[in-house]
């Protein structure tokens, strides 16, 4: 009996390590869209960024069967929909490295339109993620732009939990700018409820330099599903036609930190799933899971005895 315990207790400290593990990378934005009603969805970081929801409702429920996630509805006509926030200030400033990770759940085969975008709408310079094209095939690509200088663009291969429509898919993007190119240095995840993240090779023909990818100093709005300037004239843009859940940025201004490392983004994913779904993700550490669900077992049928 003591030796399970012992061995119980290793498990459960390597579930919470999993969970937990974030490096030094500062949370810069969190959302849940927990509230499930009303037309704001507050910022679970210290960065108290809550957007205003516009054309974008609640949806029940959300990733894993619980909770609530963003509920979007892409037509030609709601260029104008978004969930937004102003005021990032400083709050995405000079980002040598950082991560986005988050949740989709696509309308349609080949979703299109964009997840997330950070920007200035005075000088245009942005960061967005969205959903490019590869083969014909829904991708996700990574843009980044500054007033006077050339894009830097990345975009994923295609695969087919990208392009699948129905179901959830978890998605990360990390990048580092401390390394030597782009295709080192911005990196795609892609994983589902029932299996683990796992990184998707860069596409051919990436775009511009490594050093776009510092964030620059003036991006003061964040916006999900859509543009951070949609609705103008000049940037209409239909809102993405995939619901999003457990929307979260990571960053650092001063190391290679806020590129969060496969572990740590596996262990993202699974603190989005209930309980009752891990079974789905045993091989996610390699069998660890495993033993730690025998030995759970092991452990109840001694303590009946």
């Amino acid at each position: 009996m003591k030796h399970i315990i012992v061995l119980f207790a290793g498990c459960v400290s390597f579930l919470l390590i999993i969970g937990t593990n974030r490096g030094e990378a500062a949370l810069l934005a969190s959302y849940s869209f927990s509230e499930g009603s009303g037309t704001t969805t507050m910022d679970s970081s210290s960065s108290g960024l809550a957007l205003t929801m516009s054309g974008t409702t609640f949806l029940s429920p959300g990733v894993g069967g619980t909770g609530y996630a963003l509920n979007t509805a892409a037509a030609a006509s709601n260029y104008g929909n978004v969930a937004k926030a102003t005021g990032a200030s400083s709050i995405f400033a000079n980002l040598k490295s950082y991560t986005i990770t988050g949740w989709y759940n696509a309308a349609a085969t080949n979703p299109s339109g964009r997840i997330l975008a950070i920007g200035n709408t005075s000088s245009g310079d942005f960061l967005q993620l969205y959903f490019g094209s590869s083969s014909g095939n829904s991708a996700l690509a990574l843009q980044a732009g500054t007033t006077g200088t050339s894009l830097a663009l990345v975009n994923s291969s295609a695969t087919s939990q990208f392009n699948s429509a129905g179901s959830w898919v978890f998605f990360a993007v990390t990048v580092d700018t401390t390394v030597s190119n782009l295709n080192s240095g911005v990196k795609f995840y892609v994983g589902s409820t029932s299996a683990s993240a796992s990184q998707v090779a860069n596409a051919s023909g990436a775009q511009g330099s490594l050093a776009g990818y510092v964030t620059p100093t003036d991006l003061d709005v964040i916006a999900l599903a859509n543009s951070f300037n949609s609705g103008t004239s000049a940037n209409n843009r239909a809102l993405v036609n995939a619901s999003l859940d457990n929307i979260q940025i990571y960053g650092s201004t001063t190391d290679a930190s806020g590129a969060l490392d496969l572990s740590t983004l596996q262990g993202i994913q699974v603190a989005a799933i209930p309980e009752a779904k891990l079974s789905d993700l045993l091989l996610l550490s390699g069998g660890i899971l495993v033993a730690c669900r025998l030995v759970n077992k092991s452990a109840a049928r001694v303590e009946a005895k």
